[in-house]
């Protein structure tokens, strides 16, 4: 009886660091997975592929253990925020010229200040962590938990 009791006790104690290593480990994935919707998205043109290049999941950081388990997911663009937040209508003034200047068809327009729309936001990262999170929760947690009890030593 002893030795099943100080055998459950071992076991338990080894669940805590099985499970970190394997919800991280699910955690990753998911950010994995997010980043490959959100390249894969056509709710913006991309003519440099500078955005889409941009895109990647940061972490995990934090741990289960303290509530703060996550992954990022990024895009390093300089503008990716704007296309994914969109803007307000705005002006757009010369930085280093007396005017603005843009190719039109048989030559260049020029103004001194051009009155922007504005843009939609596309919240394509958004959209894409929305995508992954049932399966993280509905698959990839639940597997990462049973393997940790079997890799604590727990049979199913």
């Amino acid at each position: 009886m002893a030795d099943n009791f100080t055998s459950l006790t071992t076991n338990l104690r080894a669940v805590p660091a099985k499970l970190e290593r394997n919800l991280a480990v699910a955690v990753r994935m998911s950010g994995e997975e997010a980043a490959k919707i959100a390249k894969a998205t056509t709710r913006f043109r991309d003519h440099t592929a500078i955005l889409r290049n941009s895109i990647e999941p940061v972490g995990p950081t934090g741990a289960f253990l303290t509530g703060d388990l996550e992954v990022t997911l990024s895009a390093g663009a300089p503008y990716a925020s704007y296309v994914e937040g969109g803007t307000p209508p705005h002006e757009i003034r010369p930085k280093h010229r007396k005017a603005l200047r843009w190719s039109v068809e048989g030559g260049y327009a020029f103004a001194k200040v051009v009155h922007h729309p504005g843009t939609q936001a596309t919240h394509f990262l958004e959209d894409a962590v929305e995508q992954v999170l049932p399966r993280l929760h509905s698959v990839l947690v639940p597997q990462a938990i049973e393997l940790s009890f079997v890799q604590a030593g727990f049979d199913p």
